[in-house]
């Protein structure tokens, strides 16, 4: 499932890295095969980043369940950077933007140069 899978990858990128990693998650996540595909590849490509680009100490996942909605917050302390200044050659933000969209779900971007990153994905559990 979708936290299992989680967790192995944050494993992998804490063996790597020097980076502290955390996953706080729900019991029982319901959702669609592909809403669950899509979110773990919109939390590899986080993860990716943050191993390229932060120089992050630490990193948390979030996978949250609502009455509506599971919510994916991945939250680093990185450098951060400008969301207006974004290097559009690279395909990282874009595809995760475009999987979330895939599975009729919202993408939000939170960073602020030297504070970190925050990237929310709102998915609804109905398919």
């Amino acid at each position: 499932g979708l936290v299992s899978t989680l967790h192995h990858r944050l494993a992998a990128v804490e063996g790597r890295a020097d980076i502290k990693a955390r996953l706080i998650a729900d019991d029982n996540i319901q959702l669609t095969k592909d809403k669950e595909i899509a979110l773990y590849y919109i939390g590899q490509e986080a993860l990716n980043n943050i191993l390229r680009h932060a120089h992050a100490k630490t990193v948390s996942i979030t996978l949250k369940q609502t009455r509506l909605n599971v919510i994916l917050k991945i939250v680093d302390d990185g450098r951060g950077f400008d969301i207006k200044k974004i290097d559009h050659g690279g395909l990282g933000l874009p595809n995760m933007k475009e999987r979330a969209l895939q599975v009729n779900g919202k993408f939000k971007i939170t960073s602020t140069p030297n504070a970190g990153t925050i990237i929310t994905i709102t998915v609804g559990r109905k398919s």
